[in-house]
C-alpha cells in the first residue's frame, strides 16, 4: 500500500510564531509528540464538516476554523505522553481552547517571546535530519540511516488488540506512530490505542491494545539503521 502522501503533515501556511513553538515542542519531547493536522484549505474543512454532520468527529463549520487561518495545530501523542504535551504547551505559550481536544494547540494571547534554543553540546555531536514523515529524528554522528517502515495490519482481534513482529532490532527501535487505516485517518479515533514493545528473538515486537475490534490499522515504525 503506497500512502506516503497521506502521512506527510506539513507546517506550511501556519503562523510563523505558532510554527516555531510547535517545532520547539516536538524537539523538547524528543519527537515523542507529532503533528496530526495543521493548516487546512477551505475544501478540506468542508469535507471534515460534512463527516461531522454525518455523525463523525467534531469539526468546525467551514470559514470558522482556526486551522483554515493557520492559527491552530493538532499535536498528537500516545496516552502516556499526555502530561508531557500539557506541560510543554504551558511552557511554550500555547493553549488548548477547544474543550475535549487536548491536542488542539493555539497561541496564548499572554505568551512571552520564545527564547533562543541553546544546545551547544548537541550542535557539536549530532545532526538533525528533517523533515521526515510525522517525526524528525536526532541522529548521532556515527549513525548514517534511520529505518522507516509502513505497516498495514489487516485486522485487529475482536477486542481491538494485535501485534507486529518487525525486523528492527529491539535495542535499535525508536518509535511507533499510529496512523489509523487509510483513507479514514483524519476521523479515526486512535487516541485510546496503547502500544508497547517486547524483545522477540532480538527483534522488536509491537503490541497494540484499545483499537477498533476487527478493523485494520496502519502504523509507521522507526529504528536506527544497522
Amino acid at each position: 500500500m503506497d500512502h506516503k502522501g497521506a502521512l506527510m503533515i506539513s507546517l506550511e501556511n501556519v503562523n510563523p510564531d505558532l510554527r516555531a513553538r510547535i517545532e520547539r515542542m516536538l524537539l523538547l519531547s524528543n519527537y515523542m509528540l507529532w503533528v496530526k493536522s495543521a493548516w487546512r484549505s477551505r475544501k478540506e474543512q468542508e469535507g471534515l464538516y460534512a463527516l461531522y454532520l454525518a455523525g463523525g468527529t467534531l469539526a468546525a463549520k467551514p470559514g470558522t476554523s482556526n486551522h483554515e487561518r493557520g492559527l491552530a495545530v493538532d499535536v498528537a501523542c500516545n496516552w502516556e505522553q499526555n502530561e508531557l504535551r500539557k506541560s510543554l504547551a504551558k511552557q511554550l505559550g500555547l493553549i488548548t481552547p477547544v474543550k475535549g481536544e487536548p491536542w488542539h494547540m493555539e497561541l496564548d494571547p499572554k505568551r512571552k517571546p520564545l527564547p533562543p534554543l541553546e544546545i551547544p553540546v548537541l550542535a557539536k555531536s549530532a545532526r538533525i535530519v528533517a523533515p521526515v514523515m510525522f517525526n524528525a529524528t536526532i541522529l548521532p554522528e556515527n549513525e548514517d540511516t534511520v529505518i522507516r517502515k509502513e505497516v498495514h495490519i489487516p485486522s485487529l482481534d475482536d477486542k481491538g488488540n494485535g501485534w507486529i513482529d518487525s525486523d528492527i532490532a529491539f535495542d535499535r527501535f525508536i518509535n511507533c506512530v499510529i496512523c489509523g487505516p487509510a483513507p479514514d485517518r483524519d476521523t479515526y479515533d486512535w487516541a485510546n490505542i496503547y502500544w508497547s514493545t517486547n524483545n522477540t528473538n532480538g527483534k522488536a515486537r509491537i503490541e497494540f491494545e484499545g483499537g477498533k475490534p476487527n478493523q485494520p490499522l496502519d502504523v509507521v515504525l522507526w529504528g536506527w539503521g544497522e
